[in-house]
């Protein structure tokens, strides 16, 4: 299957090992996990929970959640099924790769995400009936776009590359991601943010950590990205495709 996994992570320390351990449990064996960390208080600790569950660990300065998530894309470059997971998420049950691939693998929906509220009517239901009636697997769809999970192929990477390097910090550099994807007809669905009910997840109840420890400085980046993405949208000249740019 060609799968690769990575947990981006920052300063969620105390939930890495229950989350590493639920995506070991639930993934198809082989699988690379690796765990991408932006710069945390104590990389050390990182460095030893990767260590005892036996996966790998990418610990880089902090550079934001996009760069973060453009060191995953690199690190699982050559692997043809990928999925970005975030640090506050954890998987319910086995099967959930398999899935996303058996409908990527035959529908060419090269991009699937977490929908978890204000689902949205399906705007084509004969090919979710065709869907059902081939996999057995039902589609959900939302306006509103869950980045906590994100299951991709290589040719996301190879047709639009990563996340674009002008959004610094935190937010909407997902989206805007995720708009190019879909606007290169890699989602082959009238429907954008599409998810499978069969693919159960789990939030972390603890909303400590991570960046919402620095509210302060994330609203500021939060205000700053908002305005390079209403900026973006509004570019007829803007990249559909952005190099995945690893920083260190």
């Amino acid at each position: 299957m060609n799968a690769g996994i990575a947990i981006c992570h920052y300063n969620r320390t105390a939930h890495l090992a229950e989350i590493i351990e639920a995506v070991q449990r639930t993934t198809p064996h082989g699988s690379r996990i690796i765990v991408c960390d932006d710069g945390s208080r104590n990389q050390n600790e990182v460095r030893a929970i990767c260590e005892r569950a036996g996966v790998e660990s990418v610990l880089a300065s902090n550079q934001g959640v996009t760069a973060n998530k453009n060191r995953a894309l690199s690190m699982l470059s050559d692997w043809h099924y990928l999925c970005l997971l975030e640090d506050d998420i954890m998987p319910v049950k086995p099967g959930w790769f398999e899935n996303y691939f058996r409908v990527a693998s035959q529908f060419d929906i090269n991009h699937f995400s977490w929908v978890f509220d204000r689902f949205s009517k399906s705007l084509d239901p004969n090919r979710d009936a065709q869907i059902k009636r081939a996999t057995g697997l039902t589609v959900k769809y939302s306006r509103h776009l869950g980045g906590q999970v994100t299951f991709l192929t290589t040719k996301v990477l190879r047709t639009v590359g990563g996340f674009n390097p002008a959004f610094r910090g935190c937010g909407f550099g997902h989206i805007e991601w995720s708009k190019r994807i879909w606007k290169a007809g890699l989602i082959a669905h009238p429907n954008r943010w599409i998810d499978l009910v069969e693919c159960e997840w789990r939030p972390i109840g603890d909303r400590e950590g991570g960046r919402l420890d620095e509210s302060d400085r994330t609203a500021a980046e939060i205000k700053h990205n908002g305005e390079i993405f209403d900026r973006l949208l509004l570019d007829p000249r803007r990249p559909l495709y952005c190099p995945v740019v690893f920083l260190e």
